[in-house]
């Protein structure tokens, strides 16, 4: 994870982050250079002349890690997908699960970083089929300032009940080069009778602090027909080290 944004920084906390080999200085740590990416978390690495410990604050280098997140539901009352437990690591590896709706389980995406050289745009439906139960926050994405944090209620979506039709409706974020937040844009839907079944109804996405985020997901009670609330295949997605 990116080095530490406060107290003592030396010359192995950089050399284990960015790799490198001894003896070294801090000249062969240049961003852009053999060492260290141009990405979200090395603004203030400097690409030549003056650089102190200092210059590395909260930076880390890039690994592709698994952030695949889907939950899916059925009528025998059951739910299924991959993700991971409230209780679990927020940065593990995502694993297949399975559970009956009388559970109330919510399900968690791995918490990941937004900004240059990591996620900057993410395109996903979230669907509700016919003579499924209401539920008022199906979906929720969360967002924090570092990996442990990501507690904040960002975007909540809701999926309303009809007894003859199902949808998939779709959006966008995108991101700044920071990590924070651009934008969320509705995109459409599977099909067009009934746009509204899948309801974005919270909506505080703008926090210019917010540079983490994850998805989570729970099912609804009573099914009816299947569906796939929502699927994001992420499997090998650069993030901080």
């Amino acid at each position: 994870m990116p080095i530490p944004a406060s107290g003592a920084i030396n010359m192995s906390d950089i050399r284990t982050t960015f790799g490198g080999t001894q003896p070294d200085g801090l000249s062969e740590y240049y961003k852009g250079g053999d060492n260290v990416p141009t990405n979200a978390t090395t603004t203030n690495v400097p690409t030549s002349g003056a650089i102190s410990f200092s210059n590395f604050r909260s930076s880390a280098g890039t690994s592709n890690r698994n952030l695949n997140f889907s939950m899916r539901y059925d009528p025998s009352a059951s739910f299924s997908g991959v993700g991971l437990l409230i209780s679990d690591s927020v940065t593990g590896t995502p694993y297949s699960y399975s559970g009956n709706t009388s559970s109330g389980t919510r399900y968690y995406q791995p918490v990941f970083r937004a900004g240059t050289g990591f996620i900057t745009s993410l395109s996903f439906g979230i669907g509700q089929n016919e003579d499924v139960s209401a539920l008022t926050d199906n979906v929720v994405m969360y967002g924090g300032t570092d990996s442990s944090t990501v507690t904040d209620e960002v975007f909540k979506w809701k999926c309303i009940y009809h007894g003859s039709l199902g949808n998939t409706n779709y959006w966008r974020i995108d991101w700044n080069a920071n990590g924070s937040i651009s934008s969320i844009t509705y995109t459409g839907s599977a099909i067009s009778d009934n746009p509204n079944l899948v309801q974005l109804y919270y909506d505080d996405g703008i926090n210019s602090n917010h540079r983490w985020y994850r998805f989570s997901a729970k099912s609804p009670v009573t099914i009816g027909k299947q569906g796939q609330m929502i699927s994001l295949s992420l499997s090998s997605t650069p993030q901080p080290t």
